[in-house]
């Protein structure tokens, strides 16, 4: 049990903080505690996370699945978009079907603004 901040072995304890034992180094005076408390969240729950998301569950969802919380969800899903490159090359788009805004256009009781063409 050495100090994390100087590696001496000499110590006092130093009270009780949430349930852990709080200890005092003599050399430089740091605090600390003997049980690290982490909050690191391992690679195959991120994959888990992923997976998740791109099945349709929410980030709310997500966060009371894997006990963690959703501002982290988010974050490692954010994370891996970034890591992602996009393709280089984007092809044109040569024809796009416009069956269902002609439908919608149609079934309108005002005809202000149909029937102007929707071309790119």
């Amino acid at each position: 049990m050495d100090c994390p901040k100087c590696g001496s072995e000499k110590h006092t304890k130093n009270g009780i903080i949430k349930g852990r034992q709080r200890y005092k180094c003599k050399q430089c005076r740091y605090n600390y505690t003997v049980i690290q408390k982490t909050n690191k969240i391992t690679e195959a729950t991120q994959k888990l996370v992923l997976k998740a998301y791109l099945e349709g569950i929410g980030f709310r969802g997500i966060g009371r699945i894997f006990g963690i919380s959703r501002t982290s969800a988010l974050s490692i899903v954010k994370n891996y978009g970034r890591s992602i490159e996009m393709p280089a090359e984007e092809e044109p788009v040569v024809a796009a079907e416009l069956d269902e805004m002609h439908t919608y256009v149609n079934r309108k009781k005002t005809t202000d603004g149909s029937g102007l063409r929707s071309t790119d």
